[in-house]
């Protein structure tokens, strides 16, 4: 749903939030699925001119298995986007993002100063 989402918004905009709510008719989500969502994400205008992002995936996330990309590979798009100034991710197991990940989003987010896993 998402994708179709975005694939409909021309607007650029400054702010995107992006919070699971509740638990929809086909169950919780999967990694594999965010992943899909934040590469479709990654291709959209508005990757130019965000300079804050929030996504909250809340209890209705399925935790990740071992058909699901890696979380460091399931954030990967994200660094599409340049003038990101603050982001936010809450994840019950955010705990899975390494090092290594946050050594690489700071190329490409050199105007970054708010971090919160």
């Amino acid at each position: 749903m998402l994708d179709t989402l975005l694939q409909s918004m021309k607007r650029a905009f400054s702010k995107l939030d992006i919070l699971t709510l509740e638990k929809g008719d086909h169950g919780n989500a999967t990694l594999s699925q965010l992943h899909r969502a934040l590469a479709t994400l990654s291709k959209h205008p508005c990757r130019e001119t965000v300079i804050s992002l929030d996504l909250g995936l809340d209890q209705h996330f399925q935790p990740p298995t071992a058909d699901d990309p890696t979380f460091t590979a399931t954030f990967q798009p994200l660094f599409h986007y340049p003038n990101l100034h603050s982001v936010t991710i809450t994840v019950d197991w955010a705990d899975n993002l390494d090092d290594a990940w946050l050594v690489d989003a700071g190329k490409p987010w050199p105007s970054l100063h708010e971090l919160t896993v």
